[in-house]
């Protein structure tokens, strides 16, 4: 009965995979006929309908999913520029400060050289002029702190050390805030006032390497605009599907409705497919419009299911009738058993009688010789 078993199990774990198969081809067979013009009579026709609506709802999710994937990937790349605009506007600007202050100094420079003779440049330059004689002061003071400390005691030298650093920070200072005077005046020659009366080439280079700076700052602070406001709207766009403040939730509802969705799609297109082999007619409208190879592996299949079937169903009736057999077995082994222990008991029970028939004359005998031994001792009595 194992090798039944055995082959009973084989036979239903093949059984259901054939049908996982069929309900595939059934599935194929609905997905491949949803154009077929069927009678509503035959009732497939609801059935094909139901399939072509879920399909159309499958659609939309993954079209609203790509959708929102597409959004989300170019407002990252909308971000993305916009973080590289601010950074290079950044970068113009510091540029175009350190040009204001490298026109600062050469336009001092070229006043030096009496290259700007313009009255309106002493007015300018006054304050620059102030902080380099300053600066000269300082520089030489440090210097002599510097020698006097060289020259001076072990124990002396820390008293000057305190006095050089003193002056050092002075210095730096100064320098400081000639840097500050220098962008001021980068920033009075850069003006249309000032313009017209510089002729140093090398100055008006400058100028118009910092005008350039210029014009590409603000070309790359309208693109930037410009990028701001396509963000804006990816955002709104975003917002309107739902997935503007968390969108790694939206898309993981969306995709739990897609997979809902293909279930539903594959569940109408098997019921769809399984109502078109049902009927005979039907099967020969797929023949001539549709997909007859499907119908012939769809009838192999059908075949071998009836076979695995009709297997199973021997299998089964041979198992339960070898099982029934075991069973009688066992009872007339049970029966066997019982007719031995009544047997056993039947000859118990008649040595049980032997013996109380042989006590109970027994019994007599001994209460008749009580009698006697009573008698004489009476007439012994009188």
């Amino acid at each position: 009965m194992s090798a039944m078993k055995n082959e009973l199990s084989k036979a239903k774990h093949d059984l259901e995979a054939l049908l996982v198969s069929l309900g595939e081809k059934s599935s194929l067979l609905g997905a491949g006929n949803l154009a077929l013009k069927i009678s509503d009579e035959s009732g497939a026709d609801e059935l094909r309908l139901r399939a072509l609506s879920s399909r159309e709802k499958l659609e939309k999710i993954e079209k609203e999913i790509r959708r929102i994937r597409s959004l989300l990937s170019e407002k990252e790349e909308v971000e993305r520029r916009i973080e590289e605009l601010v950074a290079s506007e950044k970068e113009l600007s510091e540029r175009r400060t350190r040009l204001y202050g490298e026109i600062g100094r050469k336009g001092f420079e070229s006043y030096q050289k009496g290259a700007l003779t313009d009255e309106r440049f002493s007015s300018l330059f006054s304050e620059i002029v102030e902080y380099s004689d300053r600066e000269k002061k300082a520089l030489e003071e440090l210097r002599d702190l510097e020698a006097s400390k060289e020259r001076s005691p072990l124990l002396k030298r820390i008293t000057f050390g305190a006095k050089i650093t003193l002056a050092k920070n002075n210095l730096t200072g100064l320098r400081k805030e000639q840097d500050k005077a220098y962008l001021k005046v980068g920033e009075a020659l850069f003006g249309q006032e000032l313009a017209s009366a510089i002729v140093d080439p090398q100055l008006l280079t400058l100028i118009a390497t910092f005008r350039e700076s210029e014009r590409r700052e603000e070309e790359l602070r309208g693109e930037r605009s410009e990028a701001e406001k396509k963000r804006q709207d990816l955002v709104t766009q975003l917002a309107d599907a739902g997935a503007d403040k968390n969108s790694t939730k939206c898309l993981r509802d969306l995709d739990q409705k897609r997979v809902e969705a293909e279930t539903a799609v594959a569940e109408s297109d098997r019921d769809y497919g399984a109502t078109l082999l049902l009927m005979p007619e039907l099967r020969e409208l797929i023949r001539k419009e549709g997909d007859a190879s499907l119908l012939e592996e769809v009838a192999e299949l059908e075949k071998k299911e009836e076979f695995l079937r009709t297997r199973i169903a021997a299998l089964e009736a041979g198992i339960e009738a070898e099982e029934k057999r075991e069973e009688l077995e066992k009872q007339r082994t049970q029966l066997e058993k019982v007719k031995r222990k009544r047997e056993e008991l039947d000859a118990e029970m008649k040595e049980i009688k032997k013996r109380i028939s042989e006590g109970e004359k027994e019994l007599n005998r001994l209460l008749e010789a009580a009698d006697v031994d009573q008698s004489s001792e009476s007439d012994v009595s009188e």
